[in-house]
């Protein structure tokens, strides 16, 4: 899975900067396809930070379905999840609000390149 290292280093980063967390308030569901199938990891953001491997416990506020090439390539700052969207390259099931407070990470992705 070539997004698995990028999403470790971001859990880190975010844990690491509590005031991203604050901003975003949400918990979200990446539905992750690629060579080996399918896989979903979560990023909570409602209740402290939990990002890992699996789905969520409870209804996620935004579902996002990806390529894992495509993910690898945003968590890298290659690309951003707006022009991922933009293209069909991502889609985006329940809350557009909070998809849009994706921006966060890409700013302190920006901030410290993975």
């Amino acid at each position: 899975m070539l997004s698995k290292e990028p999403l470790e280093q971001l859990k880190a980063k975010v844990t690491a900067n509590p005031d991203v967390v604050k901003k975003i308030k949400a918990v979200f569901e990446w539905q992750i396809t690629g060579a080996n199938g399918k896989t979903s990891w979560t990023m909570d953001f409602k209740n402290g930070v939990s990002i890992g491997e699996g789905a969520p416990s409870g209804k996620p506020d935004c579902v996002i379905v990806i390529t894992d090439e495509n993910l690898a390539k945003m968590l890298k700052g290659e690309v951003t999840s707006q022009a991922l969207f933009m293209q069909g390259k991502m889609k985006i099931k329940g809350g557009l609000q909070h998809a849009l407070k994706l921006g966060e990470i890409q700013k302190l992705l920006a901030r410290s390149k993975l």
